[in-house]
């Protein structure tokens, strides 16, 4: 399951980051950002805004 949600994850900054025409580094913040949140959403917090 975890597996499916991080391709998820891997699929949306890569499908925001050609949309937004974003450098790596950009790539790289979403990434961590949706990491972040999925941690938290494994622990079971679940966050209001992802």
């Amino acid at each position: 399951m975890a597996t499916i949600i991080l391709n998820m994850l891997f699929l949306l900054a890569t499908e925001v980051a050609l949309l937004a025409q974003v450098d790596l580094r950009e790539i790289k913040r979403v990434a961590g950002l949706g990491a972040g949140w999925l941690r938290s959403y494994l622990r079971g917090c679940w966050p209001i805004t992802p």
